[in-house]
């Protein structure tokens, strides 16, 4: 099975996934408007196990670390996004590290994906997992630097090493989008999908792939009326 034929037998499974996290999209509008919901910020990011082995005091630290940093976020320019996204990313991580010596690579990217869902690629390890695999397989992957476990973030100076391997992870995961970006277009116009952001279709279906425990479907379904 190619990966043009995995995306169209499991892109309805991934929308309907993406669809069901409804506080994703709470949190979006949150941000959006300017609001401070820390019940909402604490229960999405449990939700998404980032607080796994956080005590409760510096879970909280962490969600007000979260809202100081908001203001500070850049818009994005056209043509600059990549470029943005990596300065508030960077900003963000030394944020959350500094108020708590722990890797927040996971929960950097999730948090900074609030403010921008179109353009952020959040982190997860079976995604990665999927990575390694497509890059020896995927021509348009290969000239992408090889993919290595995230680095540990033990000091300051390690966030450029993290940095590095998140920019690495975002630029393969972008490559796989814009390769099937047509296929994604013809996807959702087919199955008339109001799931509106696509890198995260992309991520959801590239953690199908790379998760052990996750079902996914075999099938050859074609893209019909």
């Amino acid at each position: 099975m190619s990966l043009v034929d995995f995306i169209e037998s499991n892109y309805q499974a991934a929308c309907e996934m993406q669809r069901s996290i409804e506080r994703d999209s709470k949190m979006k509008e949150m941000v959006a408007k300017s609001l401070r919901d820390e019940q909402l910020v604490f229960s999405w990011m449990q939700d998404y196990g980032l607080f796994q082995g956080i005590k409760a005091d510096d879970r909280k630290a962490i969600v007000n670390t979260y809202f100081s940093a908001l203001p500070s976020l850049s818009q994005l320019e056209k043509g600059k996004e990549r470029i943005i996204i990596e300065d508030n990313f960077r900003f963000l991580l030394t944020e959350l590290y500094s108020a708590v010596n722990r890797k927040w690579l996971s929960a950097t990217s999730k948090l900074l994906w609030c403010s921008y869902p179109d353009h952020v690629v959040i982190y997860d390890a079976f995604v990665e997992r999927a990575l390694v695999i497509l890059q020896g397989i995927t021509p348009f992957l290969a000239h992408h630097p090889r993919i290595n476990t995230s680095p540990k973030l033990k000091s300051s100076s390690d966030i450029e090493a993290v940095m590095k391997f998140y920019k690495n992870y975002q630029n393969m995961v972008l490559a796989v989008a814009k390769e099937h970006q047509e296929q994604l277009d013809e996807l959702r116009n087919v199955h008339n999908e109001p799931y509106v952001h696509d890198i995260r279709i992309i991520d959801k279906l590239l953690w199908m792939l790379g998760n052990p425990k996750q079902g996914f479907s075999l099938g050859e379904a074609k893209c019909s009326a």
